[in-house]
């Protein structure tokens, strides 16, 4: 599933390509994932920007409009003359470069709103501050920690605590840290709270330097600037495998019916 690094790759990339670009059309196949959508009103519509909150992705539009994209586990934009690499677009928006953007999802998971303010979408109204914002400081990350009983790999994972952070980097903040999954976000010490608020920020800085996961920011087949964290990655899906650091066997555990991986002994 694409997270803040992934979804901030496709950001800057969708802002390079459509930015004072109009659009000339719009066909929907498929309206049961989008809504408040008006295809009619959006022909001639021009690209403000491209913006990112928390996983969802925005277009803005001239008329003060927002197309917002939760691509959530398999959601797919391409950008290009065809949708050969996409079965089966919900929705494909011509410009007027030629080329289009198509979105859907095999799964049916992903949706697209078009709203003028994006907190009319509840996950976004109710989504924590982003982590590289004032808001997400280390006084209001303590205080937060202090009065949650989640186990750590919960709350991180928890939109109303912070936005962007998923499955996969939950993982790699916390091997970072040293911190065990499972442990309750009440029982960490203040250094322990400090090196995880830390670890947040140098382990999303880096992922997104490295473009995120590569299977997640590819535009289209001839899109060869995709990402390559996955070689970066110390813990999420090496079950079994030895950890970088100690040599410990990589564990899987649960947590919130999510798979969770660990090195027993550095995050003991």
């Amino acid at each position: 599933m694409p997270e803040l690094p992934e979804v901030e790759v496709l950001r800057e990339k969708l802002e390079n390509l459509l930015k004072g670009r109009r659009i000339v059309d719009v066909e929907v196949y498929d309206s049961s994932r989008i809504s408040g959508l008006n295809p009619a009103s959006l022909r001639g519509e021009v690209v403000l920007g491209v913006g990112r909150r928390g996983k969802h992705l925005y277009i803005e539009l001239s008329s003060g409009d927002k197309l917002v994209f939760h691509l959530r586990l398999n959601g797919r934009l391409v950008y290009g003359h065809d949708n050969d690499d996409l079965q089966n677009p919900w929705i494909k928006i011509d410009f007027d470069t030629g080329r289009s953007l198509f979105f859907g999802d095999v799964r049916r998971m992903a949706t697209l709103d078009c709203v003028r303010d994006l907190s009319g979408i509840g996950a976004i109204a109710d989504m924590g501050p982003e982590p590289f914002d004032s808001a997400f400081s280390l006084e209001y990350f303590k205080e937060k920690l202090t009065k949650s009983g989640k186990s750590i790999k919960a709350l991180l994972m928890d939109q109303s605590f912070v936005a962007g952070i998923g499955n996969i980097y939950a993982d790699e903040i916390l091997y970072r840290a040293g911190i065990h999954p499972e442990r309750r976000a009440n029982k960490l010490s203040a250094s322990e709270m400090e090196k995880l608020y830390i670890s947040i920020k140098d382990i999303l800085r880096e992922a997104i330097e490295h473009k995120g996961v590569g299977k997640y920011t590819s535009l289209s087949p001839e899109d060869k600037d995709v990402g390559n964290f996955e070689n970066s990655l110390r813990v999420h899906g090496r079950e079994g495998e030895p950890c970088l650091r100690c040599r410990a066997k990589i564990a899987r555990i649960k947590i919130g019916g999510r798979g969770t991986y660990f090195c027993p002994k550095c995050q003991a």
